[in-house]
């Protein structure tokens, strides 16, 4: 019986070497690179030898996505971390970046034009924009829900591969609810018919249509023009005290997003009054997770616990 037992454990084992053995799913795609004529011409002239070290599953720890958008034309390249996009499109999607402290860099044909720093949660999307006359703007960040294989988008990933080579199919999990479509996300009958609907969606809620009500525009928050102009008047003012009056008058009418109060307590000299600023501002921000960002404006800490204290209890 022992015996038995361990030959059928034997044929389990080499069932699944097999299964995950190159070549034994899908449709080659030939190659059409002139200096290297098949797969394992390409793996010695690398120098692995007969064929590279595969690794099928990787170990995430952790998971954050990043989606850019630039609506200039020219060829921008973005890069974050160890990743890196071309392209003219101005679309720039970064998946299983791991969370962190993150530069991201912004290129125009081969020039820097910015870069900042962005602290990346796990599980968590920040939606951006970027303006080369005005800068680097995070709209909003939203939760990633994983229902699938674990904990984070890196198992829904290993999954969805690691069906297909034991004999089944990746079936059109959905790992992005309420994108478009309902049933399908941007995911649709295994496909990725709705993968541009969930982008437009992603920014639809920062830009809401004329005299919206849902978006972080509209309402009393100004686009990013306008407030430039309202921020050149603040700092035309000379001292703190009448930059508080300026903003303070301005939130009788609408309010800021938290990008835009970070910039404005740049703008003033003297921790006391940003965070007084800081304070005026808080009641009428529609993105009050993201006044994370007000933090790095403080020179001293204190003042970065005294907001926190405030925000927590309002």
């Amino acid at each position: 019986m022992k015996r038995i037992s361990t030959l059928l454990s034997c044929v389990f084992i080499s069932a699944v070497l097999y299964a995950q053995t190159p070549g034994s799913k899908g449709e080659l795609l030939p190659n059409v690179a002139p200096e290297a004529k098949d797969a394992q011409g390409a793996a010695k002239s690398l120098g692995f030898g007969n064929a590279p070290s595969y690794t099928w599953n990787f170990v995430y720890n952790g998971y954050s996505e990043v989606f850019l958008r630039i609506p200039e034309p020219g060829i921008h390249t973005v890069m974050i971390d160890d990743q890196s996009i071309t392209a003219s499109s101005g679309r720039f999607r970064f998946f299983d970046l791991l969370p962190g402290q993150k530069h991201i860099a912004v290129f125009r044909n081969g020039t820097l034009m910015y870069k900042a720093l962005i602290p990346l949660q796990n599980n968590r999307r920040y939606v951006l924009d970027y303006f080369s006359g005005y800068g680097l703007y995070l709209l909003q960040t939203e939760n990633l829900y994983s229902n699938f294989g674990g904990n984070s988008y890196g198992d829904v990933w290993n999954q969805m591969w690691g069906n297909i080579y034991q004999g089944g199919n990746y079936s059109g999990y959905n790992p992005y609810p309420g994108y478009g479509n309902p049933q399908g996300g941007y995911y649709n009958n295994g496909g990725y018919n709705n993968y541009n609907n969930g982008y437009n969606n992603s920014y639809g809620n920062p830009y809401p249509p004329q005299n919206g009500m849902d978006g972080y525009y509209g309402n009393g928050i100004m686009d990013p023009a306008t407030f430039q102009m309202f921020k050149r008047t603040v700092a035309s003012r000379s001292f703190d005290n009448n930059k508080l009056d300026a903003i303070r008058s301005q939130l009788n009418q609408g309010g800021f997003t938290a990008m835009q109060v970070k910039e404005l307590l740049d703008l003033f000299s003297f921790d006391n009054k940003k965070l007084e600023a800081a304070k005026l501002c808080y009641a009428k921000c529609p993105d009050k997770q993201n006044y994370f960002i007000t933090h790095t404006s403080f020179t001293f800490d204190n003042y970065v616990r005294e907001l926190n204290a405030y925000t927590s209890k309002n």
